[in-house]
C-alpha cells in the first residue's frame, strides 16, 4: 500500500476503563479481515511529544523515529514486526510527504497479527491510559472515531481485583467513574465521533451489537469475527484476557454479587452509583457520613496524584529512558498490566 493510500485509511480507539471488556473488543475486531487492531503499546502517546510537530524528516531523523519506538517495551515484545520491513517502508515514503501521523499508520499496518488479512480498510486501537489522552489522539487523528465501552462499575471492581493489583474498592470505584466522566466530556464535544456500548450488552447478544460496531465504523460485517478465539496455541498476551480464548459468554457478568461485601458494595455504590445511573446500571442511593466522605476523598486524592504522575511520566522526553525506566519499576500503576503481563516483561 503506498502511502497515498495509507494517509487515507481511518482510524478508530476503544477507550473504557481497564477491566471493562476493551481486550475482548479488539480481539473481535482484529479478527475482522479487514480491520488491523494490534494489542496495546503506548508508543503513540510515547512518541508524540518529540515528533509530532516534525516538519522535516529525513533518513536519520526516521531512523531514529524507528529506535525510540523499539523502546517501548510493550511494542517491542508483543507486537512482532520486522524492524529492517519496517524501516524499509518509512524510509520509502517521500521525505516532504511524512508526517508523525502518517509514521503511525505504517506502524500499526505492519503489525503481524494472528488474524489473515486481506484488504486493510480500517486500523483500531485500544489502551486503559487512553481516555487520559483523548486530546492528544485527536490532535494527531482528528477524523478519528471512538468505541466507549462501559461495564457495571462492581464487577470492574472484582475483576481489576483478581487481574491487577488488590487495592480498595474506593478506589477502584472512583477510578471507574473518573474515566467515564472523562469520556463523556470528550463525547459531548464530538458527540457524532463516538459510540457507546456496555459490556453487558455485547456479550448478552453479541451478534446484533458487532453488526452496529461495524456500522458505525463503516466497515461491513464479517461473520468472522465471532471466531475470533480461534488462535494459534502459542499465541501469547496474558492470561487475565483468558475470554479472548473462548465464545463470547456471560461468565463473567454480575460476578460482584457473591464476590462483593456488603460493605463494599455499599461503598462503590456511594462513590459511583450515582453516575452509573446514566448507564441505567441500578444501584443504591447511599446517604453521606463521614466514613464514606472519608474514603471518597482518600480514593480521589490517589487516583488524581497517580493520573498527574502517569501524565507527566508519560510526557517525559525520551532521552531520559533510564529515569522513565525507575519511575515505571517504582510506580506500577504507570505499566497498567496484569500480573502475568508484569512477569513476562519482567523477564524480558
Amino acid at each position: 500500500m503506498d502511502f497515498q493510500k495509507v494517509e487515507q485509511v481511518p482510524f478508530f480507539f476503544i477507550l473504557g476503563k481497564s477491566r471493562s471488556g476493551t481486550t475482548l473488543l479488539q480481539t473481535i475486531l482484529d479478527a475482522h479481515p479487514n480491520a488491523m487492531v494490534p494489542v496495546e503499546s503506548i508508543f503513540l502517546v510515547y512518541l508524540k511529544k518529540k515528533y509530532f510537530r516534525i516538519k522535516n524528516w529525513n533518513e536519520n531523523r526516521v531512523n531514529q523515529f524507528i529506535n525510540d519506538l523499539y523502546k517501548e517495551r510493550k511494542f517491542r515484545y508483543f507486537w512482532n514486526e520486522d524492524r529492517e520491513k519496517l524501516r524499509a517502508d518509512l524510509q520509502a515514503i517521500p521525505k516532504n510527504k511524512i508526517s508523525f501521523a502518517l509514521l503511525c499508520k505504517y506502524i500499526y499496518l505492519n503489525y503481524s497479527s494472528v488474524f489473515t488479512k486481506e484488504n486493510i480498510q480500517l486500523i483500531g486501537d485500544k489502551n486503559p491510559v487512553y481516555p487520559f489522552f483523548i486530546s492528544d489522539i485527536l490532535e494527531v487523528f482528528p477524523d478519528a472515531k471512538f468505541i466507549h465501552l462501559i461495564r457495571d462499575y462492581r464487577d470492574v471492581i472484582v475483576s481489576s481485583r483478581e487481574a491487577l493489583t488488590n487495592r480498595s474498592a474506593a478506589y477502584f470505584a472512583y477510578e471507574w467513574r473518573d474515566v467515564n466522566e472523562r469520556i463523556e466530556k470528550e463525547k459531548a464535544k464530538h458527540s457524532s465521533a463516538f459510540y457507546t456500548l456496555k459490556y453487558e450488552d455485547l456479550i448478552t447478544d453479541p451478534e446484533f451489537f458487532l453488526k452496529e460496531v461495524c456500522a458505525f465504523l463503516m466497515l461491513s460485517y464479517s461473520p468472522k469475527i465471532l471466531d475470533f478465539y480461534n488462535r494459534p496455541e502459542n499465541y501469547f498476551y496474558n492470561k487475565a484476557h483468558d475470554n479472548t480464548r473462548q465464545p463470547i459468554n456471560k461468565k463473567s457478568m454480575d460476578k460482584w454479587k457473591s464476590k462483593l461485601s456488603e460493605k463494599e458494595i455499599l461503598i462503590a455504590d456511594f462513590i459511583a452509583g450515582t453516575f452509573a445511573k446514566k448507564y441505567n446500571y441500578e444501584s443504591e442511593d447511599i446517604r453521606k457520613n463521614i466514613f464514606l466522605n472519608v474514603l471518597f476523598w482518600t480514593a480521589m486524592l490517589r487516583q488524581k496524584m497517580e493520573v498527574f504522575i502517569f501524565r507527566w511520566y508519560q510526557k517525559m522526553p525520551i532521552r531520559f529512558k533510564n529515569t522513565k525506566a525507575i519511575l515505571a519499576k517504582k510506580f506500577h500503576v504507570f505499566s497498567h498490566h496484569s500480573r502475568a503481563e508484569d512477569r513476562f516483561l519482567k523477564g524480558k
